[in-house]
């Protein structure tokens, strides 16, 4: 099936950009792209047992969301180390936004994958694979707000515009 070949390929290459954020990112946010890391590690795997099954005789495997996204212990000691750091919050921003436009947009994927597919199993697999996506972004959506509060505190101004993301 082709869209199981795209969201590898498409899974595959976000890996990779994660990857090379891993080197780029400063100390503060290693431990988010860590666990960006370890959820496209996780979703990849998954595609790929899943791009083989036939979907009239077998089953798809589970999405579990706790098992991809890893602890909220993970996420809170993410954003604990996030505080207000100065001349970092910039380039903390920019690892931030890639991540999150990676998400956001191989989100938007697997939503268009549920809305046109035919079969029952395969809509609700992406629909799935969509909502923990989802779940992914709006952590990354958390630490965001952290630095975009940190940014407004450094220059006296919302220096983006909350909302139109």
């Amino acid at each position: 099936m082709k869209m199981f070949q795209f969201a590898a390929s498409l899974e595959a290459q976000i890996r990779q950009e994660v990857e090379d954020a891993t080197g780029q990112a400063p100390p503060e946010l290693q431990p988010v792209v860590a666990a960006v890391g370890r959820f496209e590690a996780e979703f990849e795997l998954l595609l790929d047992r899943a791009q083989y099954v036939d979907v009239d005789t077998g089953r798809y495997p589970e999405v579990d969301a706790a098992a991809l996204l890893g602890t909220n212990g993970v996420w809170e000691e993410a954003a604990s180390r996030l505080r207000p750091f100065g001349e970092t919050t910039v380039p903390a921003l920019a690892a931030l936004w890639l991540l999150h436009t990676l998400t956001e947009r191989s989100g938007q994927y697997y939503q268009q994958a549920a809305l046109n597919s035919a079969h029952p199993a395969v809509k609700l697999f992406f629909a799935s694979l969509a909502e923990v996506k989802a779940m992914l972004r709006r952590r990354l959506d958390g630490l965001l707000r952290q630095l975009y509060n940190a940014a407004w505190a450094e220059v006296g101004f919302a220096p983006f515009v909350l909302g139109k993301d």
